[in-house]
């Protein structure tokens, strides 16, 4: 995208004032039009209700901007950092292999993965849990940071991938270890997480 922003409702129901730019110009009215293609009007919008400030972004043939979902103004920082990072079809593959190799930077991305999935809008929740499951691949050491929100989401299919990571010899970092905990406690197979601590 183009142009990204942090806005607030206004009493329009598809009105909003820009509070920050994130990437691109700053909108020349006070307002600007937006919405939640996936759901209509935002006036019934979860994310309009919030309280928090609202990530919009829009492409230059767009007349409208897009909703992806609230966060906090203290994220712009790393939301400017991230957008403008170099897309990954025109990374070459050493740039590639460097990307996202501190933790600060992994962290960043999983923030934007959350907002995305808990907005499950343009870009659909199932796309953001697919995300989910590379990253547990890729950092097993830190795959219970998305652990909270498969819980919050009712998705149960990584249970048997986290009772694995609990058996194997991967040293979790602490925080991951207890929300991987939680999420094995909160799902249908609950009794996994008892079996599990009983056979360590």
């Amino acid at each position: 995208m183009q142009h990204a922003v942090l806005a607030v409702a206004t009493a329009g129901a598809s009105r909003f004032r820009v509070i920050e730019v994130i990437k691109g110009k700053r909108p020349s009215g006070s307002t600007i039009e937006g919405g939640d293609p996936s759901r209509g009007s935002t006036s019934d919008s979860a994310a309009t209700k919030s309280g928090k400030p609202l990530l919009l972004v829009r492409d230059n043939p767009w007349p409208v901007w897009t909703i992806v979902g609230a966060i906090g103004a203290g994220r712009s920082g790393w939301l400017r950092k991230l957008a403008a990072g170099m897309p990954a079809a025109e990374m070459s593959a050493e740039e590639w292999r460097d990307r996202k190799r501190w933790t600060h930077e992994i962290e960043a991305v999983v923030l934007a993965l959350s907002v995305l999935g808990n907005a499950n809008g343009p870009i659909p929740r199932d796309r953001v849990i697919q995300s989910y499951w590379v990253f547990m691949k890729k950092h097993k050491e830190i795959a219970g940071y998305v652990a909270m929100d498969l819980a919050a989401w009712q998705y149960w299919d990584a249970v048997s991938e986290y009772v694995a990571l609990m058996k194997s010899d991967v040293r979790q970092q602490y925080p991951s270890r207890l929300a991987i905990i939680q999420h094995l406690r909160q799902s249908p197979q609950a009794q996994a997480i008892d079996d599990l601590l009983t056979e360590r």
